[in-house]
This record gives structure tokens, sequence and C-alpha cells, in this order.
């Protein structure tokens, strides 16, 4: 919902991986994904519960101009 609470849909994509440049991010991340088998839903879980609660807090910010300007 946008800051007006109205509703719409937001196609959007994410690219998620660690901060290379930082060594101790590069370990917890490598931790992180080392602890759970191949088939578990675990990271996936985590990741897509961060991404939608990011996603909404920066979508409830935003006025709906805001939202679609420069869309055409």
């Amino acid at each position: 919902m946008s800051a007006e609470k109205l509703p719409f849909l937001l196609p959007v994509v994410f690219t998620i991986g660690p901060c290379v440049d930082d060594h101790e991010r590069l370990v917890k991340y490598a931790k992180l994904l080392s602890h759970h088998e191949r088939d578990s839903h675990d990271v996936k879980d985590i990741a897509q519960g961060v991404i939608e609660g990011e996603t909404c807090v920066l979508a409830a910010s935003m006025t709906m101009e805001e939202i679609f300007k420069g869309t055409n």
C-alpha cells in the first residue's frame, strides 16, 4: 500500500548477495548458506520475508505520484 493507503501491484526484481568488500559480512553470508540442506526452504523463506518487509516499508513511505513517476 502506498502512503495514501491505496493498494497497487509493484513488479520488482531483487538480487541478493553478500557485500564482497567486507570479509566479515562475506563469512557470515557463507555460514548462513552452508548450514542449510539443498532441499531446505529456510534461506528462501528468510530472503522472501526480508524482501517483502523492506518493499512494504519503502512503498508505504511513497505517494502514488512518486511510485508511478517516470512510467508511461
